[in-house]
């Protein structure tokens, strides 16, 4: 796969249909060639550097808040859903980091409109005749989320991306490449890109932390040993020094992750294999390769299919290709603000709150072997299956 990744020939233009299908952007936009520079710029110059830390910041700030706001307007203990309670929360701090707390404020039910999109996004990337009349209300339904963007203004509290991107698309081209639609449906698109996953991992994350005393024991003596003021937490050097987190995190990422790497055709191609077998595949043909076809090899992870929180420290003089991100130059360039995300979510949770997993015994141990996660479709991990949903109740109250 590292050759079809590395060979011009193979592209990503497919994903261009899920601008299209899935955010209802016209084609003359998406494949506008400047366009396309003005995106990846503005991603390299505000996801990285000094304004990572300043996401990282905001992100910290929120998480800290909230969670204290929502436990001193409720009583001294609450039993909730691990996946609604925290994911909603997680959902949020995307929204307020991102597009600003005015915005936030303004959208009181947009985490429910966004989950309503993601459950249809994939059905309307389907390509069947007469689709306006067949998915009428699947495309109505996409609408609603779309059209919260339709009124976005520049804010003082919006991240510098978001305040960039609205700025660059009313000035290309005079304002004439991106209409009123194709602005509202980039920005929808890029809040449902930055949160199609992160909620979940955190969830799934925390869950794992809960099923392990060790790794939580671990954790929380690394936590009180190196957080020294909570609202620094946000700082590089002390996210770094969170070395056995980032490996509780990224072991479980690796239990769960539904990613696939992929890649277009561009023309008739026949690619050799590093064994020597030659395969043809044709022009538009589209590659996949599954992640899990390494997260799960036991040639690369000992015991792959149990969970060790120090897996990451342990081997790391062995290469460990997690493939959470994509592969390439084309990876997700908001990564870094994800994985960080995560593990400030996980430290402020940890630090500030006790938390017991209301989950049957028998449950508990099925959960330690294997994470029984659903997959939703083609983009999106939502969490457990519905049936089992009850077994992700917890107890939680604030540390005194």
């Amino acid at each position: 796969m590292n050759r079809i990744v590395k060979d011009p020939t193979f592209t990503l233009d497919f994903l261009d249909k899920i601008s299209h299908n899935g955010g209802g952007l016209r084609w003359e936009c998406i494949q506008n060639e400047e366009a396309k520079r003005m995106i990846v710029q503005e991603y390299h110059e505000y996801l990285y550097g000094q304004e990572l830390v300043v996401l990282n910041h905001k992100t910290c700030e929120y998480l800290i808040e909230r969670l204290t706001v929502d436990r001193l307007l409720s009583s001294s203990s609450e039993t909730v859903n691990l996946f609604d309670y925290f994911g909603e929360i997680i959902f949020d701090t995307a929204v307020t980091v991102l597009y600003g707390e005015t915005f936030a404020r303004s959208q009181p039910d947009i985490y429910s409109s966004c989950r309503t999109f993601e459950a249809v996004i994939g059905t309307m990337m389907l390509d069947i005749p007469f689709k306006s009349f067949f998915l009428r209300s699947t495309i109505r339904q996409r609408n609603q989320f779309i059209e919260r963007f339709l009124d976005l203004k520049p804010n003082d509290d919006m991240s510098k991306l978001i305040l960039a991107r609205i700025e660059s698309m009313a000035n290309l081209d005079d304002g004439r490449v991106f209409n009123e639609w194709d602005r509202a449906g980039q920005h929808a698109l890029l809040l449902w890109a930055a949160i199609i996953n992160t909620g979940s991992f955190a969830c799934w994350a925390l869950v794992d932390l809960l099923l392990h005393h060790d790794a939580l024991e671990a954790v929380n003596h690394e936590l009180n040993t190196t957080v020294k003021n909570l609202t620094s937490l946000y700082n590089k050097e002390t996210l770094d020094e969170l070395r056995i987190l980032d490996s509780c995190i990224h072991e479980t990422m690796r239990r769960i992750s539904p990613s696939v790497t992929q890649r277009q055709a561009g023309q008739n191609v026949i690619v050799t294999c590093t064994d020597g077998t030659q395969i043809g595949i044709r022009k538009n043909d589209i590659v996949v390769y599954p992640s899990i076809l390494k997260h799960f090899d036991s040639e690369i992870y000992d015991h792959p299919y149990e969970y060790h929180y120090d897996r990451f420290i342990k081997q790391q003089s062995k290469v460990l290709p997690l493939i959470l991100f994509g592969m390439g130059s084309r990876m997700c360039p908001g990564r870094y603000w994800a994985i960080n995300k995560i593990k400030l979510f996980l430290a402020i949770v940890l630090i500030k709150l006790d938390i017991q997993l209301l989950m049957d015994d028998d449950y508990k141990q099925k959960m330690r072997t294997r994470l029984n996660f659903q997959l939703s479709n083609l983009f999106t991990n939502l969490g457990p299956h519905e049936k089992d949903k009850h077994q992700f109740r917890i107890r939680y109250s604030m540390k005194k």
